[in-house]
């Protein structure tokens, strides 16, 4: 059922209850904030609940001795995907999973009024909402910084969150996530988890424990769209080497630091104020700050085509970057093709 028609099903329902209401036995007047056209939300949403279809459940696979090391077989793979098929496969970069979500099929129900529910739904996105934004949405938004659920409805109405078709996860944030909203779940019901959070979140569970691989570890969970993959897989595998690497990791620090002046990183952070927890950088709070630093170097770092998030005249640095993370740590970028001869590096 697609938004026209689901629409037109509410105004139907609106109209009906409206005339009832004026026709009951003793005509009794009906409040204002009831009659078609001046509904209350909770009504509103009362009436979607009755005419909520069943999604169709996720198909999943998943190969625990397959390993992917470069960007084409990901393409590959997308491309091979069935309707409603979730592929995940570990990276080469260790403790990273990443899984490929296929096509929502037209009989499926498109989500996004579950997300407005939820109150999380971007007034700014573009589009409607993929698999994997269904299932990554809400964690994504909790994850990079913007604060206790309860604050996600005033961000949003600020219009600076839109479907990004990736997502970049720890295991622990998801666990994070997930306690959060069960707790407010008891007091609100529209932040209990959707349908496909609970599918995918138990997925992951079975894995975890089935393959004994420790949480402790903080896994990352990287999702991607298929039709997407190709402008945001990288990016998304570069936060899982931020994040598994520490070595990686400390030598983009210190190029942030001690290579960038002031004025480039307060360019940087302009530019990323709208959509990442630039407050929180600026008030030296960790979290925040591994969020703008994590997302300096994937959107430098990727490849070029995708370079508009930032400033052009710090673009200058990528080579430089490039040549600072070989001399400290002899690693590559995944995906990079840079002059160096050197095998991936795993840690």
């Amino acid at each position: 059922m697609n938004n026209l028609n689901r629409l037109i099903l509410v105004l139907i329902a609106l109209n009906f209850f409206s005339f009832y209401a004026l026709s009951t036995e003793n005509h009794q007047k009906v409040p204002s904030n009831q009659m078609s056209g001046s509904v209350t939300m909770e009504q509103l949403l009362e009436l979607l609940d009755e005419i909520e279809p069943k999604a169709v459940p996720f198909k999943f696979s998943f190969e625990p001795r397959e390993t992917i090391s470069d960007l084409s077989t990901l393409y590959a793979i997308a491309n091979q995907l069935n309707e409603q098929e979730v592929r995940c496969i570990w990276l080469s970069i260790k403790y990273s999973l990443f899984c490929l979500f296929g096509k929502k099929p037209q009989s499926d129900f498109d989500n996004d009024y579950n997300l407005m529910k939820q109150r999380v739904i971007s007034p700014k996105a573009k589009r409607s909402s993929s698999l994997v934004d269904e299932v990554a949405f809400r964690a994504s938004v909790f994850y990079e910084g913007w604060g206790q659920i309860d604050e996600h409805n005033s961000v949003l109405e600020n219009n600076r969150i839109m479907y990004s078709g990736g997502y970049n996860l720890k295991l622990k944030s998801i666990d994070s996530f997930r306690e959060t909203v069960e707790e407010r779940c008891v007091q609100d019901k529209f932040y209990c988890l959707n349908l496909r959070e609970q599918e995918f979140f138990g997925f992951l569970d079975t894995i975890f424990d089935k393959y004994e691989i420790a949480k402790d570890e903080n896994p990352s969970i990287l999702l991607t769209d298929f039709k997407y993959v190709k402008g945001v897989a990288q990016h998304e595998i570069l936060h899982a080497q931020f994040a598994q690497m520490p070595k990686y990791r400390k030598a983009i620090e210190n190029y942030w630091y001690n290579n960038l002046t002031q004025e480039e990183r307060n360019l940087v952070l302009e530019k990323l104020k709208d959509e990442y927890p630039v407050s929180g950088y600026q008030k030296e709070d960790p979290q925040s700050r591994y969020v703008i630093i994590d997302e300096f170097q994937a959107f430098l770092l990727e490849d070029p085509l995708n370079w508009k998030k930032l400033p052009q005249n710090i673009l200058y640095h990528r080579d430089h970057l490039l040549e600072y993370i070989y001399q400290q740590t002899k690693i590559i970028p995944f995906g990079v093709n840079y002059k160096f001869e050197s095998s991936f590096v795993v840690y």
